[in-house]
């Protein structure tokens, strides 16, 4: 028969709020302690009892939960029992320490962390944060990952209530950080070696899965198709072969981050397999001499949809257009660019990409005026417009 263990606790605490108790005593303190020490007891009984699984994991979360709770109502009792509050409050953490070290296959990964255990916990890791974060903001990695990384480890500085953790979510936060101060004392962070370690870590963290995303339109964009699909073939063979742990986890309620960058890699190679019908043959433009252009892939695709957008291409639909720009011109980083860059690229023109486009269409503009329109350029300068 399992019970609930918190009631004598409850009413100890009810004591506390109601001012029964004059101040800090000693037996109080050790009435308090010695209930918790029969919690203790009756909780491990329960755990080498007949009960199931599934009751235990009931009883375990539920006394995980409530004394979370306990323990926040200590945490905001007023000043006048504050000493008091404190000492209880230290005995209430033993009890979820002792939770959470002898039952964790029974505890709801659901449960919001009490206040004063995520505190202390933060102020435990406080030292090592601070130095993974110098590491990481001093490394030469891609900024996307860097930001990522330290956004999320810099929360421990933030009021504790803005950044309510489950139980679960505090774990997987030690253990990165755990993790990264392991390697931050031996060496320098890589991204080669950050991305093992988080892949390992299960960071499904949509940031850092965009980051991934981005890394691979990268590393393709300037292959041409038969490039492309054996690059992601190697890659799809590569994730297939890594370890998969299930302990840690950054969002249990989304997929394993192994399986997102599987289903991401096996949708490119779905999109490749239909290359012919959306993006024609590339392989006729290799050995074909590019024009050279001084602008980046960004810039271009602008171009092309501020022409497009005017109708300067007539009936030409994008696909063609992006496998034509694609097949005849170069940029300046890029010897090679696909039509799915460009594509890419056309829906995603951010502004700076729009102002440097508009800078130099104005330029063009004032060329145009000094060579077809002399007279409107000395009147322009004469006025003050140039």
């Amino acid at each position: 028969m399992l019970n609930d263990e918190l009631t004598a606790i409850n009413e100890l605490v009810a004591a506390c709020l109601s001012n029964v108790l004059a101040g800090y005593t000693d037996s109080f303190c050790e009435q308090f302690n010695d209930h918790a020490n029969r919690i203790k007891t009756n909780w491990q009984k329960a755990a080498f009892s007949e009960i199931s699984d599934s009751g235990l994991k009931r009883y375990f979360s539920y006394h995980l939960e409530g004394i979370s709770k306990i323990s926040d109502t200590l945490s905001k009792m007023d000043t006048n029992a504050d000493s008091l509050a404190q000492s209880c409050n230290s005995v209430i953490l033993e009890l979820i320490d002792h939770l959470i070290e002898f039952y964790p296959g029974y505890l709801s990964s659901k449960i919001t962390v009490a206040v004063a255990y995520q505190l202390r916990c933060f102020a435990q890791q406080k030292a090592a944060v601070d130095l993974i974060v110098t590491s990481l903001q001093s490394a030469g990695i891609d900024l996307q990952l860097k930001e990522c990384l330290v956004n999320y480890l810099k929360m421990i500085d933030g009021p504790v209530f803005d950044r309510r953790l489950d139980y679960s979510a505090l774990n997987y936060f030690t253990q990165l950080v755990e993790r990264l101060w392991g390697l931050c004392s031996k060496t320098s962070f890589t991204e080669q070696v950050l991305n093992d370690l988080l892949l390992e870590l299960n960071f499904n963290h949509l940031g850092y899965y965009g980051y991934r995303q981005q890394c691979y339109y990268v590393a393709t964009g300037s292959m041409f198709y038969p490039q492309k699909v054996a690059f992601f073939r190697n890659e799809l063979m590569h994730l297939t072969e890594q370890p998969e742990q299930c302990l840690y986890i950054y969002h249990p309620d989304w997929p394993p981050l192994k399986t997102m960058l599987i289903q991401f890699v096996k949708g490119q190679l779905e999109i490749l397999n239909h290359d012919d019908d959306c993006w024609p043959d590339e392989k006729k433009y290799e050995q074909h001499e590019k024009i050279p252009l001084n602008l980046s892939v960004a810039q271009l695709a602008c171009l092309i949809r501020a022409m497009f957008e005017e109708e300067c291409f007539g009936a030409y639909n994008l696909q063609d257009l992006f496998k034509f720009f694609a097949g005849n011109f170069r940029t300046k980083r890029q010897g090679k660019i696909s039509g799915h860059s460009l594509s890419k690229e056309y829906y995603s023109i951010n502004q700076v990409t729009a102002a440097t486009m508009i800078d130099k269409l104005k330029k063009m503009q004032a060329r145009l005026n000094q060579n077809f329109f002399p007279a409107l350029v000395a009147i322009s300068v004469i006025i003050g417009v140039y």
